[in-house]
């Protein structure tokens, strides 16, 4: 154990800039210099894990090899040597098993566990037994079998904390977490997941628990409609996998964020992100992945009526899941479980077993006898079970209808507060950064376009704008014609909303000139655009009984218009409230005081 620490502590350390190809050449090197045949052992080992990201089929197929190579040292090792044999030995079968896990074969990954397991406890190695608890646990958790995870997680941290690692224990938690988070125990999965990341941020070479730990805290604030704390915690966690290119972890970070804009009702960022992990988890042959994306693309094309989209996503859905999650695989399962507990057992109570026998014969004939008398009252029952259970489906459709349409006009904490009281309070902000566009000479070149051509266009900017502003934790407030209104620290306050609305407006202005650019060499009619911003205090909420609109109100929403209008082509022209704000982050160009409509002289900057 020591020698494949030291091992994987060089290959870290020292050589840190090597790629996936260079580490494994490095470890070849290692190999062809070395004359022990468990140090062989042990590099072919880490050669599999080296590749593993980019080819997990090869190093499938290097692990193999190396259990078939530890069976041939066995006789040939001093006991010395074979102790590291059937450590190594136990990592490949574990690295096996955690292949099979990723691609769904969970009755394989069932199987190549239980072997692990089997070999680590003989030779009492107590690291290796508490991570092939962790994955038999994780397994179970796969099949809802809840008892029997939690059972092998306990068994997992107990033998992690023996040996005081740490980071094994923090793997038990963020497990332990993910299981409550089935369960909808938020506080619990919360608690859970916060603890593992006290332990695993102090540790920068267990990425993937970090990582996922990370995910999961963001997947409970979405699931909780705390929209702008979830984004935060998914993109952190993207940006930790994509640093370590972690190609399956990246595919689950795109489609959480494309489920969090899915329940934000931004559609096009909720496909955006969606697609995204799906085109990468079917690239990795990750068959989770696969589900949740596929299940929330399928979702999100049946809103917009996009039949045809929705049914290949739906397809792709319940193939993948009754692929993973099989009767069959839930029955092989249960029989490696069975088989491996019972051949611990070394004495066997023949007298008990036949009594046991005998009471289960007894109940066996009673549940036979119920089951003929009760046959025709069950069927009764199932029938109308049947029907309400078809019923309630179709009311569930309908609400969650009702719910994506209401999600598509108000914020979600406003559509929630509506739904549950009838009416939405007016709410005051102190300080809201709001952001005006508008297109120059619409008008004129509005008439040189058909209404069809004039209709798509403007829609296509739009729906990149409202992906835009989304991706930034800006609240999309209406369009007006041509002009187009956002608004940063609001519904839910905080204090990064300048510098988030100056960044929308910096990747819209890029979106429209990236897009004029394309039209120009079609020589295709183009619109170009000013954006005008400024920060101040306003007052929001729903308006109206029929056709209702989430709104803002205030002198800042004015002198935000005014920004707009005294800027300029190509510009972002912003006040000095919103200057202070972000003058650290962006460099602005002081205008001077310019004179603004019905507002007099107003200190405004361009942003460069």
């Amino acid at each position: 154990m020591k020698i494949r620490l030291l091992l994987f502590i060089f290959l870290v350390y020292v050589v840190p800039a090597f790629s996936q190809q260079g580490l494994s050449d490095s470890l070849r090197h290692e190999w062809n210099k070395t004359t022990s045949q468990a140090t062989k052992l042990e590099l072919e080992n880490l050669m599999g894990e080296a590749i593993y990201s980019a080819q997990p089929d090869s190093a499938v197929m290097i692990w193999k090899r190396v259990v078939k190579k530890a069976d041939e040292l066995k006789s040939k090792s001093t006991p010395a040597e074979l102790d590291r044999v059937l450590r190594t030995k136990g990592n490949a079968l574990n690295n096996i098993a955690f292949v099979y896990i990723n691609r769904g074969m969970l009755d394989l990954a069932l199987e190549y566990n239980f072997k692990s397991l089997k070999l680590r406890d003989s030779i009492n190695d107590t690291h290796g037994i508490a991570e092939s608890q962790n994955n038999i646990a994780y397994l179970y958790s796969t099949q809802h079998d809840t008892a029997g995870a939690l059972d092998y997680y306990s068994k997992s941290a107990a033998n992690y904390a023996a040996i005081k690692d740490f980071s094994g224990v923090a793997f038990t938690l963020v497990n332990r977490g993910e299981i409550y988070l089935q369960l909808n125990k938020d506080s619990l999965a919360l608690q859970m997941f916060f603890e593992a990341l006290q332990i695993l941020g102090k540790d920068k070479v267990n990425h993937r628990g970090f990582s996922t730990c990370l995910m999961n805290v963001g997947k409970v604030y979405t699931r909780q409609g705390n929209f702008i704390q979830g984004k935060k915690y998914l993109d952190s966690s993207l940006t930790v996998r994509i640093t370590n290119a972690d190609l399956r972890g990246e595919a689950s970070s795109y489609s959480n964020l494309g489920k969090l804009y899915q329940q934000k009702g931004i559609k096009d960022s909720a496909i955006y992100f969606g697609e995204k992990g799906f085109n990468l988890a079917v690239k990795m042959k990750s068959p989770q992945t696969v589900i949740v994306s596929s299940k929330l693309l399928y979702e999100v094309y049946s809103s917009r009526n996009d039949f045809e989209n929705a049914l290949k996503y739906y397809k792709t859905y319940v193939a993948t899941r009754d692929s993973v999650s099989g009767e069959e695989q839930g029955k092989e399962m249960v029989r490696q479980k069975m088989g491996y507990e019972y051949s611990k057992k070394i004495v066997s109570d023949s007298l008990k077993f036949e009594q046991e026998k005998e009471v289960g014969n007894i109940k066996l004939e009673r549940q036979r006898a119920f089951t003929i008398g009760g046959f025709s009252a069950l069927a009764i029952v199932a029938l109308l079970l049947f029907f309400v259970y078809r019923q309630r489906n179709g009311i569930a459709r309908e609400k969650k209808r009702s719910d994506e349409l209401l999600l598509n006009i108000l914020p979600a904490e406003t559509a929630e507060e509506l739904k549950a009281t009838g009416s939405a309070t007016a709410k005051s902000y102190e300080s809201v950064t709001v952001l005006f566009t508008d297109f120059k000479n619409f008008t004129q070149t509005a008439e040189a376009m058909s209404p069809v051509e004039l209709v798509a266009i403007i829609n296509f900017c739009y729906g990149n704008f409202d992906r835009i502003v989304s991706a930034n934790g800006v609240e999309k407030i209406k369009t007006i014609g041509d002009a187009y209104m956002c608004a940063g620290g609001l519904p839910i306050a905080n204090t990064t909303h300048a510098e988030d609305t100056v960044k929308a407006a910096i990747e819209m202005l890029a979106f429209v000139k990236a897009t004029n650019e394309e039209r120009k060499k079609e020589n295709k009619p183009f619109f170009d655009i000013r954006i005008g911003l400024h920060t101040g205090p306003v007052v929001a909420g729903v308006v109206g009984t029929k056709k209702i609109a989430y709104d803002i109100w205030g002198d800042a929403v004015n002198i935000a218009s005014r920004m707009e209008s005294s800027g300029e082509a190509g510009r972002i022209n912003i006040s000095a409230s919103t200057y202070e704000l972000v003058k650290n982050k962006y460099p602005c160009e002081h205008r001077g005081k310019i004179t603004a409509k019905n507002k007099g002289e107003i200190d405004m900057y361009f942003v460069n």
